[in-house]
């Protein structure tokens, strides 16, 4: 994922100079980046909203709106708008900071997911009552929530820590890369598995569980990059409205939350079970 990213990553642009973008980014006050967004924004709403003005003042107005836009896209490398910065660069000015944001996150996202799936798995069929009875088994129910919760919290520091070197422009399709890496050793261990008439249990809503996780963790992370924007307006959903103009982000966002809820309760509940010996 790291060497798909190097080709498409924004940061990984060359400037003016030559030198890759996220190095001048870095010597930039994040504050000035957030400004050139949303001065960015301002313009293409402006030029959207151009029919409400005199027909005789409008192609004054668009062309002077135009030629700040071009200005402002000149001084970045080819393909990347002013927008794409701040996305790029993620909620914390290090990749340790995002590290420890996202670990953070995907620890908070996950405790009701982990509730969920623990339910599911064993509170539902009532196999919870076997661990109680087991002198160990209030240990083994213990770890096996901290388990779920330490596989959220790695995920996502992984999608903390890489986020300004994977692919895709904004926080879900970042995690998305992220959960498919990680799923792969899980799914190539289910297919073997089931090649040599073993059984992995879950493995199928465990990893459309973590890509829940995950991608709601990059949509967290690309709201807090926005937080200072909070105060411009009046209510969250203004402001997560503002953040997803973008069509893709939210697209893929809502599908894989969809998706992964069906599978979860599909395997789950259908599929959960053990084969007969």
């Amino acid at each position: 994922m790291l060497a798909l990213g190097s080709s498409t990553s924004v940061l990984e642009k060359p400037s003016a100079d030559n030198a890759p973008l996220g190095r001048v980014i870095s010597r930039t006050e994040r504050a000035d980046v957030l400004r050139l967004a949303r001065r960015f924004r301002e313009l293409q709403a402006r030029l959207h909203h151009l029919g409400t003005v005199d027909p005789a003042e409008r192609a004054a107005v668009q062309e002077s709106i135009e030629v700040e836009i071009d200005r402002l896209d000149q001084s970045l490398p080819e393909g990347v708008r002013p927008a794409d910065l701040p996305f790029a660069c993620g909620p914390m000015p290090t990749w340790w900071g995002n590290a420890r944001r996202g670990a953070v996150n995907a620890g908070l996202i996950g405790l009701p997911v982990t509730g969920l799936v623990y339910w599911i798995t064993a509170v539902k069929d009532e196999s919870w009552v076997l661990n109680t009875q087991d002198p160990a088994g209030f240990l083994w129910i213990t770890v096996e929530i901290l388990f779920r919760q330490v596989t959220w919290i790695v995920g996502g520091f992984f999608v903390g820590a890489l986020w300004r070197d994977l692919p895709g422009r904004h926080g879900p399709t970042k995690a998305i890369f992220v959960a498919f890496a990680f799923a792969v050793p899980a799914a190539a261990d289910f297919v073997l598995a089931q090649a040599l008439g073993g059984y992995v249990p879950w493995a199928i809503g465990d990893i459309a569980a973590f890509g829940s996780v995950m991608t709601c963790t990059g949509l967290v992370m690309d709201l807090q990059t926005f937080q200072d924007e909070r105060r411009y307006w009046p209510t969250h959903a203004s402001l997560v409205a503002y953040v997803y103009r973008m069509r893709f982000a939210s697209l893929a966002f809502f599908l894989a939350q969809l998706l992964a809820l069906a599978t979860i309760w599909k395997t789950f509940t259908e599929g959960g079970q053990s084969p007969s010996p």
